[in-house]
């Protein structure tokens, strides 16, 4: 079985939070939002480095909340990454850091490890997200973590007025993590790269697993997750986050 390596992407601005904090540090439940991923990638026994993606300027303050919260990170190397002004180019930079004799050899044929992309507004990632979604990058080269859509879901023309009504049952809701094969995944960038990607065209680009549908021929499996696994974007997410580990907290009593 393939080693891997995870990337923490912590360089977002969280504009839609609608305050002055950035949404990886704000608070919930007492700890940094960041820490429940980044605790997560520590505690998998899967994981083996870790590159975090951090703004500008976050550095420092980065690296002092690590000490504080994570004294000793288990035996994993952690390392650090500028971000971009996109997430495609966010993780562009960690790939680069981490495999750069993979990024533009089309032809190569040496093996990296799997590689899994995980936000880090995303608090509830569990270590079944991440095994299942590596066992699945293993065997089909990249894979998505996701959940079927429940609502009805509406396509609408430039003026507002609905267009169509796609069918829910091939509608899958896109979550992370989302692993890969690290030289498959590095090879799909390289070609997205080599496009020189206006500004408009790499805010478009909102996943991993859309870089691989348009630069590259392998498949993307979708790997079912669990409702439960949401993206902090705005404040009424940070409620629904607390209430979500309060009913986690009062199982486990329940259960001891």
């Amino acid at each position: 079985m393939r080693g891997a390596d995870a990337v923490l992407l912590m360089a977002g601005s969280g504009s839609r939070m609608g305050g002055r904090e950035k949404k990886q540090f704000l608070p919930l439940l007492g700890k940094p939002l960041f820490y429940y991923s980044l605790r997560s990638l520590l505690e998998s026994p899967r994981i083996e480095r870790i590159c975090l993606v951090v703004s500008r300027g976050d550095e420092e303050r980065t690296q002092e909340l690590l000490s504080s919260l994570f004294p000793s990170p288990g035996g994993k190397e952690l390392l650090f990454v500028l971000g971009g002004a996109e997430r495609c180019l966010s993780v562009r930079n960690a790939l680069l850091r981490l495999y750069p004799e993979h990024f533009f050899s089309e032809g190569s044929q040496t093996e990296a490890p799997l590689v899994l992309i995980q936000d880090s507004a995303r608090p509830f990632l569990r270590e079944k997200f991440i095994e299942d979604s590596l066992l699945a990058a293993e065997k089909f080269g990249a894979a998505v973590l996701s959940v079927p859509v429940k609502d009805t879901i509406k396509r609408a023309d430039p003026e507002g007025f609905v267009r169509e009504s796609p069918d829910r049952r091939s509608l899958w809701q896109v979550q992370t993590p989302q692993s890969f094969r690290a030289e498959e995944l590095c090879r799909a960038y390289g070609r997205m790269m080599s496009r020189e990607l206006s500004p408009e065209r790499a805010k478009s680009i909102t996943d991993d697993g859309m870089v691989m549908e348009l630069f590259s021929s392998l498949p993307v499996k979708l790997v079912e997750g669990s409702y439960r696994n949401i993206k902090i974007t705005t404040a009424e997410d940070l409620e629904i986050a607390k209430l979500f580990f309060h009913l986690e907290l009062d199982a486990k009593k329940q259960i001891g």
